[in-house]
């Protein structure tokens, strides 16, 4: 999200071509990662990568956002495992 905002909002014209690198970086290492292109052939690895970050957009639009309140809720307290075993048993 930080890369895809400052690359339609540069500051300046350096930050511009610095978030136009880290995409293609981006693109690339994902591509690599993904097992879809090899180290050597960086043009078609950024094109590949580029399709996967779409794709991973588009797969993306209607999940919600995870939200810190409900990263970090309190787990349910359970009883320790010999409890849940002797409830186990009891019913």
């Amino acid at each position: 999200m930080i890369i895809d905002h400052y690359l339609a909002q540069p500051l300046d014209a350096a930050m511009g071509e610095a978030m136009k690198t880290a995409a293609d970086k981006e693109h690339y290492l994902l591509a690599v990662m993904a097992g879809r292109s090899s180290l050597l052939s960086e043009e078609a690895a950024r094109r590949v990568g580029a399709g996967l970050e779409e794709r991973a957009r588009l797969l993306h639009r209607g999940i919600p956002v995870i939200t810190p309140d409900a990263a970090y809720e309190e787990p349910i307290v359970r009883g320790s495992l010999l409890e849940r075993l002797r409830a186990v048993l009891a019913a």
